[in-house]
């Protein structure tokens, strides 16, 4: 028996990681868990809330409802991780130092990993973003694009850690992104995609970590000397979204 909710969460999860509970299982009832542990409703409630905001539980309502095991996918380690950066006020030259190397090696594991499908569709996007700059689409479109892109090279590395952590990535620098409108040559931008998406074609691992770096650098210095020098942070470019 126990009486903080943190360690009914430690021992739930516990559960769940040893299979105990498999995906799919229901735990015991709100009662049954307050017997369990010698908690109280309150206890137990803000544990399951926390288990259920790390994607471990559902917890459905109704005459067939209940607390239900699930298996968290790479959205729900993205929020916790964009939580986690905003509510450190990690700013933009901390994303700079971090970025450039985790894309390019996602790019290089990419190129090693990929399907020839995959491939195709690596370059398929990388002409989108060519054919759309080309165009004239607005800085924004543009973004929405680039994002895409990195965030299935991310995916093709077939690790499911740098997916999720992608995903995070891109969500808390799309606002830096967005406020480079003006100061980025798209017609380069697009070059620099193109260079990663034939590397990865190629099945060129070591092209593409080097196209892939040499792209992510130089923005990610653009984006310190823009953001900074308009006294933004990552919380306010974000709510140009």
């Amino acid at each position: 028996p126990v009486r903080s909710f943190d360690d009914i969460v430690l021992q739930i999860e516990t559960a769940i990681g040893a299979g105990t509970f498999p995906v799919g299982d229901k735990l015991p009832s709100e009662r049954e868990l307050m017997k369990v542990f010698g908690a109280s409703r309150s206890t137990v409630r803000e544990a399951l809330r926390l288990l259920e905001g790390r994607d471990l539980i559902q917890i459905r309502r109704g005459t067939k409802g209940g607390v239900f095991v699930t298996e968290p996918d790479a959205r729900g380690v993205a929020s916790a991780l964009e939580s986690l950066v905003r509510f450190r006020s990690a700013g933009v030259r901390e994303l700079a130092e971090f970025r450039p190397d985790f894309e390019a090696e996602n790019a290089r594991l990419a190129a090693d990993r990929a399907t020839t499908e995959d491939r195709a569709k690596v370059v398929e996007l990388a002409r989108e973003y060519q054919a759309r700059s080309d165009a004239g689409a607005p800085w924004r479109e543009l973004v929405e694009l680039d994002l895409e892109l990195h965030q299935l090279i991310a995916s093709l590395s077939r690790n499911e850690i740098r997916t999720a952590i992608s995903l995070g990535i891109n969500r808390i620098v799309r606002g830096a992104s967005l406020a480079l409108e003006g100061a980025v040559d798209t017609a380069d931008e697009a070059a620099e995609l193109l260079a990663v998406a034939t590397a990865i074609e190629r099945a060129d691992p070591q092209g593409a970590y080097d196209a892939m770096m040499a792209h992510v650098g130089s923005n990610s210095a653009l984006e310190v000397r823009v953001v900074e020098n308009q006294h933004l942070e990552l919380n306010d470019t974000a709510e140009t979204k």
